[in-house]
C-alpha cells in the first residue's frame, strides 16, 4: 500500500510539473509562432504615432492610421503577447519609437488585409526569445513526464541478501575443508541458487549464468570499447558540425541587425571542432595499437576478493610509470525523457595505480590486481534503466598518440582471488597513503605546515609561545564557483518566470507558485556565493587562553575565548568531498569541545582523514601543554 501511495504521489507530482510547462508553452511559444505565421501576409502602411510607454520588460504604443479612407487606431507593437527582458530589444525599440514621436515622423506598420482594424509595428519573429521560451517550458514538461514515468515503472530489484550470501559461503567452506567438494565458490553459488531458482521459478544476477550469455563476457578475455567509442565520437562530431556550422550564416545576419548577443552561438561550432579533434585522436589511437584484449584473473572479477588480469600491447615499453590502471564501480542512471534523455555516471568506489610491465614476444604485458571490499554492488547483467557496472580504464602517456582503453567487466560476490597475478595496486594505493601520511606527520610535528597539503587553507604564525592559525578568504574557489553558477542561474530563472509569465492574474499566481523552488535555490546559492569566499577564521592558542574569531570580510560573526582547562578534547568531522573514485578528496574539520560552552571549529577544509587527525593531535598537544 505504501509503495502504491508513493507511486501515485510521484505520478501526480510529475503531472503537475508537466501541466505547468504545457500551460506556459501554450501561453507563450505556440501563440507567438501562430501569430508570426499569420502576420507574414500582412501589408505595409504608415501610421501617426500618438504615445509611447512601457517598462524594462515591455513596450507600449498608441498610433493612428488611414486605410482606404477609414481611420483606425492600434496598440499592437510586436508579435509576442508576453513581457520579456531578454537582450536589448525593448530598450532599442522604445528609443526608436520615442525618436519618431519627438520628430512627428510617421512610422511603418503592418495591416491585416482581411481585418484592417488589426495592425502591428514589428512583425518579425524574435527567434532567440522563441527558442529560449520553448526550451524553458520544455524543461518543466520533461521533468514532469520523467518523474511520472519512473514513478509508475519503479520496482524493487531482487538480489541475494548479504546475510544469505555469507551463509552460503560458510557452507561452501565447510564442504571444501571436509573434502566433500572441489569446486570454486562461484560455481557452488551458481549451482546452489540455480537449483533454488528451478524450484521457485526465480533467478537473479549471481544465481544463474545469464552473464555468460553476453558475447563480450563469454570467457575471461574481454575486449575494449575502442570500436564503439570511435563510432560514437565520429557520430557526435558529424552531428554537432552539421547542426552548428549553418549557424554561422544566421550569426552574420543577426550581427548586421545589431544583435551582438548572437556571438554566444559561436560556442556551437567550437564544440563541433572539439568533437572532431577527439574523433581523429581516437581513430589514430586505435590504428596505432589495434585490438588489445584484457584477460581476467579471477574470472569473473570478485567482490570480497580480487579484480585482476593482464593485457598485451604490441609495442615494447619499460617504464611502468607511463601507464595507469584505474578500476571504478559505477552507478549509471538516466535523466530526462524522449529525445532529451541523458545517461549519467556516479563513481561509488575506485582505485588507480601503475601496473607491472613484463617484456613478451612482440610486445609488453601489463599485469595488475585490486582488492575489492565485500560491501560493493555486483555488475548488473540486464542493464536496464539504472544499473551498476565495473569499468577498468588503462591509459598510457606515450610519445605520439597516447594509449587509452576502457573495459566493462563482470564482477560478482564470489570472494575469489587471483591465481597468477601478484602485482597488488590496492597495496600500492595504501602504501602511497601511508607514505604521504608519514611525510605530513613529520612536517606537522616540526610545525612545518608549508610542506603539507594544509598550506592550501592555513596560514600559520608562531610568535614566542603563541600559535596563530588563520584560514583566509577565497580558500574555497571551486565551491564558490558552483554557488555563483547556481545562485545566478536560478535567480535569473526566477526573474524570468515572474516577469514573462506574470501578465494576468492566473499566470501571476501560477508563475509565483512555480518560481518558489527556483527562488529558494537562488537564495541558497547567493548566500553561499557571498559566505564561502568572504568568510575567514582565526584561531589563537596562547598561554592558558584559546581565542576563536570568525569574520565575513572584516565584519565579526562571532568571537569566543576559552580557558585551556575548560577544553575536554578535540575531534574531527567529515564536511564533504570533491571528485569521484580514485580522485575523490574527503574534507574534514577539527572541532574543539568545552565543558559547558559546546563545540567550536578550530580548523576546517582539511584534505583527507590522516591529515585531519595529525593536525588534531598537534593542536591537542599545544592545548594540553597550556602554551
Amino acid at each position: 500500500m505504501a509503495g502504491f501511495i508513493s507511486k501515485l504521489f510521484g505520478f501526480l507530482f510529475g503531472l503537475v510539473f508537466a501541466g505547468a510547462g504545457t500551460f506556459f508553452i501554450w501561453q507563450t511559444s505556440i501563440p507567438t509562432y501562430l501569430n508570426w505565421q499569420e502576420m507574414r501576409q500582412w501589408q505595409p502602411a504608415e501610421a501617426e504615432l500618438l504615445k509611447v510607454g512601457g517598462s524594462q520588460s515591455n513596450t507600449t504604443a498608441l498610433y493612428r492610421y488611414d486605410h482606404h479612407g477609414f481611420i483606425y487606431s492600434g496598440s499592437r507593437v510586436y508579435v509576442a503577447d508576453f513581457n520579456d527582458s531578454i537582450g536589448s530589444y525593448q530598450q532599442k525599440l522604445k528609443q526608436k519609437l520615442n525618436r519618431s514621436l519627438a520628430s512627428n515622423a510617421p512610422i511603418p506598420i503592418w495591416i491585416n488585409p482581411d481585418n484592417p482594424a488589426e495592425a502591428i509595428i514589428d512583425k518579425e519573429m524574435r527567434w532567440g526569445l522563441f527558442s529560449l521560451m520553448s526550451i524553458f517550458c520544455s524543461i518543466f514538461i520533461v521533468i514532469g513526464l520523467t518523474v511520472s514515468w519512473f514513478s509508475l515503472k519503479a520496482r524493487t530489484k531482487s538480489s541475494i541478501p548479504r546475510a544469505q550470501l555469507k551463509q552460503l559461503r560458510k557452507t561452501w567452506l565447510n564442504q571444501h575443508v571436509d573434502g566433500e567438494k572441489n569446486e570454486s565458490f562461484s560455481e557452488y553459488l551458481r549451482k546452489t541458487t540455480d537449483d533454488a531458482a528451478g524450484q521457485s521459478g526465480e533467478s537473479n544476477n549471481v544465481s544463474n549464468q545469464s552473464w555468460k550469455n553476453k558475447p563480450e563476457w563469454a570467457d575471461s578475455h574481454i575486449t575494449s570499447e575502442a570500436k564503439s567509442r570511435i563510432k560514437l565520437m565520429w557520430g557526435i562530431a558529424l552531428v554537432t558540425n552539421i547542426v552548428s556550422w549553418p549557424l554561422m550564416f544566421a550569426i552574420q545576419d543577426e550581427l548586421h541587425k545589431g544583435n551582438h548577443l548572437i556571438l554566444l552561438a559561436l560556442a556551437f561550432p567550437l564544440i563541433g571542432i572539439i568533437f572532431l579533434y577527439k574523433a581523429i585522436n581516437t581513430s589514430l589511437e586505435y590504428r596505432r595499437f589495434g585490438i588489445v584484449t584484457l584477460s581476467l584473473d579471477p574470472y569473473p572479477g570478485s567482490i570480497g576478493g580480487h579484480v585482476g588480469g593482464s593485457l598485451d600491447i604490441k609495442q615494447r615499453f619499460t617504464d611502468s610509470s607511463m601507464f595507469t590502471i584505474e578500476l571504478n564501480c559505477i552507478y549509471s542512471h538516466m535523466s530526462g525523457s524522449g529525445d532529451s534523455r541523458r545517461r549519467h555516471e556516479d563513481i561509488k568506489w575506485g582505485q588507480s595505480g601503475t601496473p607491472e610491465l613484463k617484456s613478451i614476444s612482440g610486445g609488453t604485458r601489463l599485469s595488475f590486481r585490486f582488492d575489492i571490499p565485500d560491501t560493493l554492488p555486483e555488475s548488473d547483467v540486464e542493464k536496464k534503466t539504472n544499473y551498476y557496472l565495473w569499468r577498468i580504464t588503462v591509459t598510457g602517456n606515450i610519445p605520439g598518440t597516447d594509449f587509452k582503453r576502457n573495459y566493462i567487466i563482470p564482477v560478482f560476490a564470489t570472494a575469489e582471488e587471483s591465481r597468477f597475478v601478484h602485482h597488488d595496486i590496492s597495496r600500492q594505493v595504501e602504501q602511497r597513503r601511508k607514505d604521504e601520511a608519514t611525510k605530513s606527520a613529520m612536517a606537522i610535528s616540526r610545525g612545518d605546515f608549508d610542506n603539507t597539503k594544509l598550506s592550501r587553507v592555513i596560514r600559520v604564525k608562531k610568535t614566542g609561545r603563541m600559535l596563530e592559525l588563520y584560514f583566509p578568504m577565497f580558500r574555497n574557489k571551486m565551491l564558490t564557483a558552483f554557488a555563483i553558477i547556481f545562485g545566478g542561474g536560478f535567480g535569473f530563472a526566477t526573474f524570468q518566470i515572474i516577469t514573462i509569465f506574470g501578465t494576468s492574474t492566473l499566470t501571476k499566481i501560477l508563475s509565483g507558485t512555480f518560481s518558489i523552488p527556483f527562488a529558494l535555490v537562488a537564495l541558497v546559492g547567493t548566500t553561499g556565493a557571498i559566505y564561502l569566499p568572504l568568510n575567514n577564521l582565526k584561531v589563537t592558542i596562547g598561554k592558558g587562553i584559546i581565542r576563536i574569531q570568525r569574520r565575513l570580510l572584516f565584519l565579526p560573526i562571532y568571537m569566543k575565548s576559552l580557558n585551556h582547562n575548560d577544553i575536554t578534547g578535540l575531534t574531527i568531522k567529515r564536511t564533504g568531498s570533491t571528485g569521484q573514485g580514485s580522485k575523490q578528496i574527503v574534507h574534514f574539520k577539527v572541532l574543539m569541545h568545552a565543558k559547558s560552552a559546546g563545540s567550536y571549529t578550530i580548523a576546517e577544509d582539511i584534505d583527507g582523514e590522516d591529515l585531519a587527525n595529525q593536525l588534531k593531535e598537534y593542536l591537542w598537544q599545544r592545548i594540553r601543554s597550556g602554551i
